[in-house]
């Protein structure tokens, strides 16, 4: 599986080099996996060249099916991990400084008690944290006002009572988070009442 998610990435951003270096390989690793997907397959599915690279009409055809098989499959480790509890994952939280330094680590230190194995990923920032959120790539917890005037597709989910200033959970839909995000949400509801 590993292969059809680098190269849904190669595809989205268009080159070796910046595909490589978000999903942590080095370039040529990335390039000798996409060859043996190709060989694999039996068909050649990118037009390489120093301007970058695009799907040849083989993988125009076959690209759908990736994105399918990609997504059935992370809905099936997601359900395993719910099968089996929660022992391992990632949460991506995308926020701005003052809740990262003031408000997060409470809820971070709680998390991890009951979940040591599970990562947490920070992300800084401010309205790109939306477009991270609005791929499905994580959650966010900002000041309600950055969501007012934006066109991204995501969900806030405020929390109650408001704390000074309001903030709200954002996520692109709850329902296909990875179980670490849905839990670590749940934590954070939980322990509310204590931010204050």
């Amino acid at each position: 599986m590993h292969r059809y998610k680098a190269f849904l990435k190669v595809v989205e951003v268009g080159s070796f080099t910046k595909a490589a270096e978000l999903l942590g390989y080095t370039q040529p690793a990335l390039s000798q996996m996409m060859t043996s997907l190709e060989r694999e397959l039996s068909m050649k599915l990118l037009y390489r060249s120093r301007y970058g690279i695009r799907l040849t009409p083989e993988g125009e055809r076959l690209y759908p099916s990736v994105e399918s098989a990609v997504r059935q499959y992370d809905a099936m480790r997601r359900s395993a991990d719910e099968i089996s509890g929660l022992a391992t994952g990632v949460v991506r939280i995308g926020t701005v400084s003052s809740v990262s330094a003031h408000w997060l680590p409470q809820v971070i230190r709680t998390f991890w008690e009951k979940h040591p194995n599970v990562q947490i990923v920070l992300h800084q920032g401010d309205y790109s944290l939306l477009s991270m959120v609005e791929q499905g790539m994580g959650v966010s917890i900002l000041v309600e006002l950055v969501l007012h005037k934006t066109a991204y597709d995501v969900a806030a989910l405020p929390i109650e009572p408001p704390i000074i200033r309001t903030l709200a959970v954002v996520t692109k839909d709850r329902r296909t988070l990875p179980l670490a995000a849905r839990v670590f949400i749940d934590e954070l509801m939980a322990q509310r009442e204590q931010l204050l």
